[in-house]
């Protein structure tokens, strides 16, 4: 089902609330107007009307108020009746106030606004419907000729608020499904990066993360290079399971790789238990011998 254009600008969470307030400027907005017309062109309206205008400001009034807990579909009910309340008008006042009948082609238009298509679509057929009642219930000579004009024009303004709203539709779809796609590839991206982590430091991940070209490039820098070696691996390998040897050295990579990145070093090389570490070049280090000897006295416990 497609959304509010008004939903689509104000977002979710405020829609009904706005709603709610729209509404309810609306009704006495209208209520005023319907007064001051009855004043100003000394009519004299019936009870009945009397009743419905003050009920219609009445609801306005509640709306405005409680509304906002209400859905949306109430709202709609709300206008079908505001609706009814134009009609009974027009077919109060009769031909001599037949103009009165140009307020339904732009209140219908502003109903593909602030509701979904198809309730639009639902309040401008009744408006439609309930005009051409009213037309043979006042006993227009040529009833047909007002109904066709004012049907025109709904239609004519009700296809251009749909075609607006059906663009909204499209560019909140389309934003929905980039946003969709941003988390996507940032998810993506945050475990490329996590399985980075495990082979070089964590400042070449990052790097990488960022498209830093300046860091990745090549450059020259002092640094210190750390071998490491376990002592009596040849040996112990000859007598050993394969099993056994590679359960070792999974031990044992896991140990150099976590102790190596904890000081900042890049790990240059796996060969057997052989391990190289580079210090300095991950970062611009002040003294990478020292660090290097850091290096060295953090892996003898572990090894």
């Amino acid at each position: 089902m497609s959304r509010a254009p008004l939903e689509l600008i104000v977002g979710e969470a405020r829609y009904r609330a706005t709603l709610a307030r729209s509404f309810c400027g609306f009704t006495l907005s209208m209520g005023v107007l319907a007064l001051a017309l009855i004043a100003g062109l000394d009519v004299d309206p019936s009870g009945y009307l009397l009743a419905l205008l003050a009920l219609f400001v009445a609801l306005g009034i509640a709306t405005g108020l409680f509304g906002s807990g209400w859905p949306p579909t109430a709202i709609v009910i709300f206008t079908v009746f505001a609706a009814g309340v134009v009609l009974f008008a027009l077919a109060e006042f009769g031909r001599d106030y037949e103009s009165f009948a140009a307020i339904i082609p732009p209140a219908v238009a502003a109903c593909f606004l602030f509701y979904s298509r198809l309730q639009a679509a639902l309040v401008g057929a009744i408006l439609i419907a309930g005009y051409a009642v009213v037309l043979n219930y006042s006993n227009f000579a040529e009833a047909a000729e007002p109904w066709l004009i004012v049907t025109g024009m709904t239609l004519s303004f009700s296809g251009v608020s749909a075609w607006i709203a059906a663009q909204l539709q499209g560019l909140a779809d389309a934003e929905r499904a980039a946003a969709a796609e941003v988390e996507r590839l940032a998810g993506e991206l945050a475990g490329a990066n996590e399985r980075l982590r495990r082979y070089v430091a964590p400042q070449v991940a990052a790097a990488s993360a960022v498209d830093d070209a300046t860091a990745l490039a090549p450059h020259r820098r002092r640094i210190a290079v750390v071998f490491v070696d376990l002592r009596g691996f040849t040996r112990f390998t000859a007598g050993a399971e394969p099993e056994d040897v590679v359960e070792l050295l999974g031990a044992y990579y896991a140990t150099v790789g976590a102790v190596a990145h904890a000081h900042g070093a890049t790990l240059g090389s796996y060969a057997g238990d052989g391990v190289m570490a580079y210090v300095g070049d991950a970062d611009d280090a002040p003294d990478p011998p020292g660090a290097a000897l850091d290096l060295a006295f953090a892996l003898a416990a572990p090894i």
